[in-house]
């Protein structure tokens, strides 16, 4: 339901207001109903306004309708709260579990919703939450934060993160880092270093394409520019498939399906090439001797997206930085590969250490 109602709303290009206004709605429900709590008077209401079909009236008794979150015992329950960022930005931010706080930065891209229940994050995400209290948000322009944002931007990205430990009032965490968000999770280890506990980066790289020096990874930067306006939202574009088998070539077929419906839903094709070209700018090799907090490099052999050499970079410029290399073809390690076993052991080992 919940998804509906998001590609109602990207469809139509309005903003959270304009279909509360249309859907006469308080902002304060439109914003339940997107983390999936809902009755059926209001559902009612908004399929009156909206011509959008969001019940199952057929649906046999104890059966979920299409979109409905599963049920408790099928999927842990997680809580969904909003923070603003400096500049007004409406961030979603979920927790779950309890114990010791470990922050997930945003990466490319995410979905509060989508990751939690889906086969790429969520088995990792169930599996800490289940002996630590795990807090993830979504970034700006995708997923359940706002959509249509004026800056998008690295330095926006840490302040993005700023703001969610600062709304949850978390005094010191450690942060998980995948990808774009491990040059996230060192920014912001680096300025906050009293914060910070210890750090876990998987996929990392300190350097985007275009500031490693490589015309070939400039060019490689812009291919995948053209492959997301070529094809994003449409999950029979090739272009699409081959943009996310990129990032997952080892992947089963469901598990990068769930890959491509998960971009597609996260954002739409002209914020994920913003986002794409904000990545491709970074560089926070400047910062990596200035993080204190004990690290540990997971990176997988054969990542595509992210070359070895990168994680190879970071973990020689942290000091005391622990690093493994994981037998995977994968930007990121997925439940029931060969390395999955390793990878967990070796996150749970480091952040219970």
């Amino acid at each position: 339901m919940a998804a509906l109602i998001r590609d109602y709303i990207a469809r139509e290009r309005m903003s959270r207001e304009q279909f509360a206004f249309k859907a006469k709605l308080g902002k304060s429900t439109v914003d339940k109903l997107l983390t999936g709590l809902f009755s059926d008077k209001t559902l009612a209401a908004v399929e009156g306004r909206t011509g959008l079909q969001l019940r199952r009236h057929d649906a046999p008794e104890g059966l979920a309708a299409p979109g409905r979150a599963a049920p408790a015992e099928a999927v842990p329950r997680h809580e969904v709260t909003f923070h603003r960022a400096p500049d007004g930005v409406c961030l979603a931010v979920a927790s779950a579990g309890e114990g010791p706080v470990v922050v997930k930065t945003a990466n490319w891209l995410n979905h509060l919703e989508q990751d939690w229940r889906g086969p790429v994050w969520g088995p990792l995400l169930r599996r800490l939450s289940s002996k630590l209290r795990v807090v993830r948000y979504d970034g700006r322009g995708n997923g359940l934060s706002d959509r249509e944002v004026a800056d998008i931007s690295f330095a926006a990205f840490v302040r993005d993160l700023e703001a969610v430990v600062d709304g949850l009032g978390l005094e010191r965490f450690a942060l998980f880092g995948a990808s774009q968000g491990a040059a996230i999770a060192i920014a912001y280890a680096a300025a906050h270093p009293e914060r910070v506990s210890r750090i876990v980066l998987h996929g990392a790289y300190a350097q985007g394409r275009n500031r490693r020096g490589s015309e070939a990874e400039r060019e490689l930067a812009r291919t995948f520019l053209t492959m997301i306006r070529q094809g994003w939202g449409d999950e029979h574009s090739a272009f699409v498939r081959a943009f996310a088998s990129i990032f997952f070539p080892a992947a089963t077929p469901e598990q990068l399906q769930a890959w491509v419906e998960l971009q597609r839903l996260a954002t739409s094709a002209d914020t994920a090439v913003r986002l794409r070209a904000a990545c491709d700018e970074i560089d926070v090799t400047g910062l990596l001797g200035a993080v204190r907090a004990p690290t540990l490099v997971l990176h997988n052999r054969h990542d595509s997206v992210a070359p070895l050499d990168q994680a190879r970079r970071i973990a020689a410029g942290i000091a005391g930085a622990h690093f493994v290399e994981l037998e995977s073809d994968n930007h990121v390690v997925l439940e029931g590969e060969a390395a999955w076993p390793r990878f967990i052991a070796e996150i749970e080992r480091f952040l219970a250490s």
